[in-house]
Parts: C-alpha cells; structure tokens; sequence
C-alpha cells in the first residue's frame, strides 16, 4: 500500500511537471481559478440557510484547492482574489482561522487599488472583524477609515451597513459605546439582507450591555437569534445563543444561562468553530465559579484557552469580559490549593475538542 501511494505521489509529480511546462498552463490555472470563483459565489449567496453546514464541509475539503486559486489571482489579476477572499471570509472566521484569513484579506486589499467596488467592500468588512477579534483597533480603524471613503461614492445600501458594523465592531471593542450604538442602530435600519441585520442586532446588544442596558440588549440579541434560526443558519444562531447566555448570566439568571450557553456550545461544536466554542466554555466557566465548583470552573477555563491556542485567538471575545475571567481564576485558585489547580488546570488543557464539548455536557454538581 505505502508503495503504490509513493508511486501514485512521484506520477502526479511528474505530470504536473510536463504540464506546466506546455503553452497551455497558464490558462488552466485560469480554468482552475474560475471554477473555484464560482464555488465561493455559489457558497456566499447559500451561506445564511440551512445549507450553510453544507458549504462549511465543501469548502473545507477544497481549502487547498482554494489557497491555490487566490495564489494565482494575486499576480494575474488581483480584483479576481480580492473577490474570492472577500466571499470567503465569514467561513474563516466561522472555522477559527482568523490569522490566514486576515492574511489573505490582506494581501488581495494590498496588491488591488482602492476603488469603490462591492468585492473591496467585503474585503475591507472581514478584515476589520478579523482585526477587531484579535485585538488591533488601529489596523480595524485604518479598514474602516478607507471603507468610509469608499462607500461616499456608493449608493448601494449593503456597502455603507457593511462599513457602519464593521465601524460599531470597532468602536465596542475600544470601548466606544454611545458611538457604537448609534452606528449599529444606524445598521439595522437600513439594511434587509438577514446576515448584516443579524450582526447589527447582536453587536447593538452587546453596545447597549457595556453601557448597562441590559434589558435593550436582551431584546435585540433575542431578535438576533429568532431571525438566524428562522433562516435555518447556524453560525450566527451559536454567536446568538452565546450573547444571550452571557447577557442572562449578567441579569442574574444563571440556570438560564447555562442553558443557552450549553446550546451554543452543542451548535458550535457542529459547526467546528474552536474559537467561539471557546467563549462558551469560558461562559460555563464563570457559571460554575459562581457555584462554588471551583474545580469544574478551572477545567472549563483550560480547556477554552487549549482551543483558542489552536487558532491564535482569545478565550474571551469582548475586551471588557475579561474581568470575568480574572475574577473566575482568582477564585478558583482561592478555593483550590496549588497543586489541585495545576491539576485541574492540566485536565482541561488537555482536553480535544470533543472531549471538551462532553465534559462541559456532564450534569454539574
């Protein structure tokens, strides 16, 4: 077996080395190209339905084939790449893969001129979300910036809702929530495509949570959640679900929010995004810390900080929770000695995804 796998190996080695040497490669790397073009258009007009996990597995078994495609693009002919990484990003953020992801964003925004066009557009809002999620307001602020100029010449109403979420993303993350707020309201207001809507509501709750409205964030982040399960989407009903947990956590609901939590733990898990799934078992973390399971609490925090190593990210996802997550370490290594807090911390640390996801699912005590 290992020596027929060699020899299939050494015979597609030397055919692709016959081709590429004839007249024709270059326009087969363009039919290439084309094709997985379409695929990614075909994956983004699909993408906020229920054949979104569907799409999520395709382009996951074709990811090679699609670095491939934007390699290509990026020398002969750069708006062709900014269009297929500006399709793309919600599956990279989706799958945890913020660093390549941002990378290619990146270089197809680099190597194209700022015009204002829808595919730059795109480009620009998941490289501002990327941005934001790992924390560099001034590269997020920078997109941002030339995305304003940009929509100023458009009269396309997706274009300018992209800029104001990816602007109101950027000003909660640096803690500028009245500003926030009236973006994203300014959001929701003019756009009907579901997938915009529903990331303008959810970031307006949290917005309006950082500024103590509670109450105004629930609604929305309810609002949010009701439309991605009417869509039969999946990813933003996981973000839904984790917002709502936190935000009842918050309001004194903690049997609520474990709930909620734990079934945004069961629909990122389905999705295999490590990174949010993350944030829930933080979530569950802090619920547990809260009861006193100072133990549960130190596996669950371990084991979300092992999965976002895996993708270069944080276990908290808004800045202004991470006292949350200081005040749940500073209590559980209050209430275990050193050495059971190593070990606890070693347990969860430890833990595979799916094994994450089963302890976390376990009755609490």
């Amino acid at each position: 077996m290992a020596f027929g796998s060699g020899l299939l190996a050494t015979l597609r080695d030397y055919g692709r080395e016959r081709i590429e040497r004839t007249d024709e490669y270059p326009e087969l790397l363009r039919r290439h190209r084309d094709w997985y073009r379409r695929l990614v258009n075909d994956a983004a007009a699909e993408w906020f339905s229920p054949r979104q996990v569907y799409w999520m597995e395709r382009l996951d078994r074709e990811s090679a084939n699609l670095r491939n495609a934007v390699k290509f693009s990026l020398t002969d002919s750069p708006e062709i790449a900014l269009e297929i990484v500006g399709g793309i990003h919600s599956f990279g953020i989706a799958r945890g893969m913020l660093t390549e992801t941002r990378h290619w964003l990146d270089r197809a925004l680099a190597a194209t001129t700022p015009e204002p066009t829808m595919s730059r557009i795109r480009a620009l809002y998941g490289a501002t979300l990327i941005a934001a999620m790992q924390g560099d307001v001034p590269a997020a602020t920078a997109r941002v910036a030339e995305g304003q100029t940009l929509v100023e010449q458009m009269a396309n109403p997706e274009a300018h809702a992209m800029i104001s979420i990816a602007n109101g993303f950027t000003e909660v993350v640096s803690g500028e929530f009245d500003r926030a707020s009236a973006q994203l309201e300014d959001a929701v207001g003019a756009i009907d495509e579901p997938g915009l809507r529903v990331a303008a509501m959810l970031l307006l709750g949290w917005a309006l949570e950082f500024r103590g409205e509670i109450g105004r964030a629930l609604i929305w982040q309810e609002k949010a959640l009701a439309l991605a399960e009417s869509m039969g989407e999946s990813v933003n009903r996981g973000y839904a679900l984790w917002s709502l947990g936190v935000g009842w956590w918050r309001h004194g609901k903690p049997e609520r929010a474990e709930q909620l939590l734990m079934e945004a733990l069961r629909v990122t898990h389905l999705v295999d995004d490590p990174r949010q799934a993350a944030a829930s078992l933080e979530g569950l973390a802090w619920i547990a810390g809260e009861k006193l399971d100072a133990r549960r609490a130190t596996v669950l925090m371990a084991a979300a900080d092992a999965l976002v190593r895996t993708v270069g990210a944080s276990t908290v996802v808004l800045p202004h929770l991470v006292v949350f997550h200081e005040e749940c370490e500073r209590s559980a290594r209050k209430a275990l000695d050193t050495k059971q807090f190593e070990a606890a911390h070693l347990e969860g640390y430890s833990l595979s995804f799916d094994e994450a996801v089963t302890y976390a699912m376990r009755e609490t005590t």
